[in-house]
């Protein structure tokens, strides 16, 4: 799947003006597919504390956290990009299991946000990839109004 700048990644993502499939259709693989972003949310509650921050989030404390994966890609032979249950399976697997109900300063280092969304994108990034479509972005919110994208190209 072909990059594009951030900008027109965040447009599209952030503040939802998801464009059609159609007006990406320059971008079609040998299976005539046009390129689509496919995204799944969850949640997930967590304790951490800001260790090398000075303010109120140094001392511990909670979020229910949401996670947002997406991936870009062309539909395969069964008409998707890919099967929503099996991604569901893999952030469960990957990522669920460890972060939820846990005090992330066990499983890493300075638990921002920022730092959340890097950790996140390492251990799925292999685990979706496929011929047609691979890891496009993570985004997490600490709260409803504040969140982390890390994009593609800000991880290569």
């Amino acid at each position: 799947p072909g990059s594009r700048g951030v900008g027109e990644v965040y447009k599209r993502e952030f503040f939802g003006r998801m464009e059609s499939p159609s007006a990406h259709a320059d971008e079609k693989k040998d299976n005539g597919g046009d390129l689509m972003l496919l995204r799944k949310e969850f949640t997930f509650d967590a304790a951490h504390r800001l260790e090398r921050y000075r303010g109120k989030c140094e001392a511990l404390h909670g979020h229910t956290y949401r996670l947002a994966v997406t991936l870009d890609g062309h539909s395969d032979d069964e008409d998707m990009v890919f099967d929503f249950t099996e991604l569901k399976r893999i952030v469960s697997e990957k990522v669920l299991t460890e972060l939820d109900h846990a005090y992330l300063n066990d499983v890493m280092d300075q638990p921002t946000a920022e730092n959340i969304a890097l950790w996140v994108w390492r251990k799925l990034e292999e685990s979706v990839k496929r011929p047609n479509c691979e890891l496009h972005s993570v985004q997490i919110w600490e709260t409803a109004t504040s969140s982390v994208i890390v994009f593609r190209e800000d991880v290569e």
